[in-house]
């Protein structure tokens, strides 16, 4: 008689599973994609010399290509059963604190209060939904780190980023 032998994995099961949350936003980020270069493509070309308008927008056309492929791969691949139960639930206070860091850059924006401000809320609302409560050391790092992407963007790119009280103070 033959010897039955049970058989056990190392390796937990394979599973085969389908995400339509983040196929919807790989494709959301390619539809974003293709706007944006299209947009690009409908600019001026660049000087003889230099970088033009339309680098910048095909760079961030690349990336968000990148990030909707990466999304979609993500959204059809197979994990296993304990990767699936493991999976934490939505922070749905982190998303909340980004997602109103946006609206204050909109905000910021639409009332010309400036790049930098605008962008300085947001970075400070981001941080506080990955759990910092250091609010005014998030201030002073976002603020630092926005002046100097004004800087980089408004002065050695000469690309025009919207420009509020703080801009005209410190760059004149």
């Amino acid at each position: 008689m033959k010897a039955m032998s049970s058989v056990t994995s190392a390796t937990p099961a394979t599973i085969k599973r389908f995400e339509p949350a983040k196929a919807i936003v790989g494709a959301g980020l390619l539809l974003l994609a293709l706007v944006v270069f299209i947009d690009a493509s409908q600019l001026p070309p660049p000087p003889a010399a230099g970088v033009g308008p339309s680098a910048g927008m095909r760079f961030v056309a690349v990336l968000l290509a990148v990030l909707g492929v990466g999304h979609l791969v993500v959204a059809v691949r197979r994990g296993t059963a304990e990767a699936a139960a493991q999976r934490e639930p939505m922070n749905w206070k982190a998303v909340g604190c980004v997602l109103a860091g946006l609206l204050a850059l909109m905000a910021a924006l639409q009332l010309q209060l400036g790049f930098v401000l605008g962008a300085t809320v947001l970075f400070i609302a981001t941080a506080r939904g990955f759990g910092e409560r250091r609010v005014l050391r998030s201030a002073a790092i976002g603020l630092v780190l926005n002046l100097l992407v004004y800087a980089f963007f408004a002065k050695a790119l000469s690309l025009g980023l919207p420009g509020g009280p703080l801009e005209r103070l410190v760059f004149g």
